[in-house]
């Protein structure tokens, strides 16, 4: 007699429904480790930008402003995503970096038609949050607001003509993966790992 060595429906139903329940337990691991690879990633990329600017300022001796674009792409039209202090909460009033900047050459004279655009960085997404104080997040350091109106500034000699503070995290990050970036006078960058925020990590 012939055996038959496939499997019964009865056995793939088995494999399968072992093989979800196995899915659904992974799941939120995986989607907090996607939201913390997110943070570090957006964190290292507007850290390297920064310093991309002060660099650029003091090779060709001239000043860089680097600042948020906003929802608008235009950054000659001002809107709540690019102006205006924010809190590290999830779709804070204000100015929300996360949804892109530029990096310009700044040549001094009002006509700022004159300035040259030397890097631009598209959104994020809507998972991605970076805020600018001052604001309860800010424990020490320089907690001045950095938005459109007051970018970051950077002299040709590096020093930095607005020191302030950003604060990053994702939607879904959890432990210490939260950032703040810290631009002090002398145009240094500090960073400080935080705890991503309650509001952050029950989404």
């Amino acid at each position: 007699m012939k055996r038959n060595n496939g499997f019964t429906l009865v056995e793939l139903i088995i494999v399968l429904a072992i093989a979800s329940l196995l899915f659904s337990i992974a799941m939120p691991s995986m989607r907090t480790y996607i939201s913390n690879s997110s943070a570090n990633q957006l964190s290292n990329t507007l850290l390297i930008d920064i310093m991309f600017a002060r660099n650029h300022a003091i090779s060709n001796d001239i000043a860089v402003v680097m600042e948020p674009l906003g929802s608008d792409p235009d950054p000659t039209v001002a809107d709540g995503a690019d102006t205006g202090a924010s809190t590290f909460t999830p779709n804070s009033a204000g100015v929300n970096w996360a949804l892109g900047w530029r990096i310009v050459e700044v040549d001094g004279d009002a006509n700022a038609l004159n300035d040259v655009v030397i890097r631009n960085q598209g959104s994020f997404g809507p998972q991605a949050h970076i805020s600018s104080g001052p604001g309860a997040h800010i424990l020490t350091g320089p907690n001045n607001l950095l938005d459109r109106d007051n970018p970051i500034r950077f002299n040709p000699d590096g020093t930095s003509a607005r020191p302030g503070v950003l604060s990053i995290a994702t939607f879904g990050c959890a432990g210490d993966n939260a950032r703040t970036l810290q631009i002090n006078n002398i145009g240094q960058v500090i960073g400080i790992d935080k705890e991503c925020p309650l509001a952050f990590t029950n989404l």
